[in-house]
């Protein structure tokens, strides 16, 4: 028997997994084999401590990998799902601006005001919290 056969199978003899093949694979248990051979033929001798530090950066290693791999279609959808709401909003603000018969000029007026009341008042905030 070989070296990293006897690590798995002391690996599997204590750690008994319920997991399909493919859970293992995307736990890391490969990379696990490789850690363990690294420490040599013995891993029931390692501190309990290092093994599951070990499997744990095997498995944030793997997780890392994953989240990259997907990083582009994730960013994708959630630029296509904050395209949608802004239209979303947009639409609403049109029917409200006709529900009001309210013209663009006054709209943007409130626009302007409110922009001008949140400046005053974290103009207020940042005296305020100079003062103490």
């Amino acid at each position: 028997m070989s070296s990293s056969h006897c690590d798995q199978h002391l690996v599997s003899q204590r750690f008994p997994s319920r997991r399909s093949q493919q859970q293992q694979d995307r736990a890391g248990l490969p990379e696990l084999q490789s850690v363990l051979a690294l420490y040599g033929p013995e891993p029931a001798v390692l501190d309990m401590f290092y093994f599951h530090r070990d499997i744990l950066t095997i498995q944030a290693s793997g997780w890392n990998k994953r989240k990259a791999a997907n990083l582009e279609q994730t960013l994708a959808k959630r630029y296509m799902k904050t395209m949608q709401r802004i239209t979303e909003a947009t639409e609403d603000l049109e029917k409200l601006t006709v529900e009001l018969s309210l013209q663009d000029d006054q709209v943007q007026q409130w626009v302007s005001d409110v922009q001008q009341w949140t400046t005053a008042w974290g103009y207020l905030f940042k005296i305020q919290e100079g003062a103490r």
